[in-house]
């Protein structure tokens, strides 16, 4: 994307989905930490979400990514005195992957990229990257209002895939009718009726 739209590039790199997830060695206020500090040894930690206000840990156990129980303040840069206590229970893959993520298989359990990138809100653009042909893309500029809108709610709402593994609507591109990928769904942490509508509707 960066070769033909440089400057949409660079305003994207700086924003908080850019930086959603990351390796441990990308996040330079986390480098003076040891294996203690974590309570999990270093070399298993294979991401850190988060580019606001707190991070999170994802890292290996028992064959599983989990988010570890520790969160870690931005800005005071020390250790939250809560902690998640259902950490052993946060599968990453299942719960949080899909938007934290972009190109999200559920057949394999792989992504194309960390963050989320252009992709997660234009479609796969293989081709148009290609070929330069603007219809090979999706356009969310040219999308009814209700289906723009349903991009976001794709990620900042809590909710079950259709399957019922996955707590993201697994297979859904931006465009489709997220209610058929998509259910159960209720306000996120910060989320309240002036801003999240809570009967489940799209609109």
């Amino acid at each position: 994307c960066m070769k033909c739209h440089p400057k949409i590039y660079e305003a994207w790199r700086i924003t908080s989905h850019a930086r959603m997830t990351r390796s441990l060695a990308e996040v330079d206020d986390l480098q003076n930490l040891k294996d203690q500090d974590f309570e999990w040894p270093i070399s298993k930690i294979r991401y850190v979400l988060g580019s606001h206000y707190v991070y999170r840990f994802v890292a290996e156990a028992s064959g599983s990514l989990v988010v570890l129980p520790k969160i870690w303040d931005r800005y005071t840069k020390t250790w939250l005195n809560i902690r998640d206590y259902g950490w052993t229970r946060r599968y990453w893959i299942y719960q949080c992957a899909g938007c934290h993520t972009t190109g999200f298989s559920a057949e394999t359990n792989t992504f194309v990229e960390t963050g989320i990138g252009c992709e997660a809100c234009h479609g796969p653009a293989l081709n148009h990257a290609r070929t330069g042909v603007k219809e090979f893309v999706r356009n969310p500029a040219k999308f009814p209002k209700d289906r723009q809108e349903q991009i976001c709610m794709s990620c900042h709402t809590s909710g079950i895939d259709n399957s019922g593994k996955y707590h993201f609507p697994v297979g859904y591109l931006p465009g489709d009718d997220l209610a058929l990928y998509y259910s159960g769904l209720t306000p996120k942490p910060g989320q309240d009726e002036t801003n999240f509508i809570g009967d489940e509707s799209m609109e």
